[in-house]
C-alpha cells in the first residue's frame, strides 16, 4: 500500500511522510547549499532506518574521502556518498577515491541538489534506483 498524505497526492513508494516533506522543503527552498544537501540527506537517511558518518573536521584526515559513509543492515548495503553543490567540482583526490571504491564494485555516488529535487536521492534510500 502506498501512503498518501493529507492533500491526497501520493508519496513516493515507501517513502514516510516525514523523509518526503523533508524532500519538499529542501526542493521549496530552491538554491540548496553543499551543507543544507548533508542535513537533509542525513535526516532522510536516519529516517529511513540508515546508520551514517561524517567526518566533521577533515583537516587531519585523507583528503577526498567521501563525505558520507552510511550502513542499512536490513538492505544489506553500504554506501559511499560524496556531495557537491549544483557547480561545485570533484578533486582530483575524490574522484580517486570514487574510482578506487568503484573498482572494488562498492556502492558510490555523487549527489547534488538536483538529485534531492529530483527524487533520486530518496529512492536511492529507498534501494529502489541507484
Amino acid at each position: 500500500m502506498t501512503p498518501t498524505r493529507t492533500d491526497n497526492t501520493t508519496l513516493p513508494y515507501g517513502a514516510t511522510p516525514q523523509a518526503a516533506r523533508l524532500a519538499t522543503l529542501a526542493t521549496r527552498a530552491g538554491t540548496i547549499t553543499e551543507a543544507q544537501l548533508q542535513g537533509t540527506v542525513e535526516q532522510m537517511a536516519t529516517l529511513l532506518g540508515w546508520r551514517w558518518y561524517h567526518t566533521r573536521d577533515s583537516r587531519r584526515s585523507v583528503k577526498g574521502f567521501p563525505d558520507l559513509v552510511m550502513i542499512h543492515p536490513g538492505q544489506g548495503r553500504i554506501l559511499w556518498v560524496e556531495l557537491k553543490s549544483e557547480r561545485g567540482r570533484l578533486s582530483r583526490e575524490q574522484r580517486a577515491w570514487i574510482n578506487d571504491l568503484d573498482a572494488t564494485g562498492a556502492e558510490v555516488h555523487v549527489w547534488r541538489p538536483a538529485d534531492l529535487v529530483s527524487g533520486r536521492v530518496l529512492a536511492v534510500l529507498q534501494n529502489r534506483a541507484s
